[in-house]
């Protein structure tokens, strides 16, 4: 029996997935992450621990990149008002 032929569509999927807030938002990254080293800190086996660790790690990462975000977001916005003003 073959596979039927599945159709993506972005544009119905982009609707269906709106940003939730606090995928910008530094302070929410860094607490779950912090929430993951308490959990790593519980594992039984060193390498559950270290996989919740680079868990961790990893949330530290989106925490910088959502900072970077809002910067350059904050620029963007920056720029635009200069130039209207002029």
């Amino acid at each position: 029996m073959p596979f039927p032929e599945l159709q993506y569509r972005p544009e119905e999927s982009a609707r269906s997935m709106p940003n939730p807030p606090h995928f910008n938002n530094p302070e929410h990254w860094h607490q779950r992450a912090e929430e993951v080293r308490v959990l790593a800190e519980q594992m039984n086996t060193e390498r559950t621990r270290k996989l919740m660790l680079k868990i961790a790690d990893d949330y530290d990462d989106l925490a910088v990149n959502a900072a970077t975000c809002s910067i350059d977001q904050l620029f963007v916005r920056r720029i635009i008002n200069e130039t209207k003003e002029s």
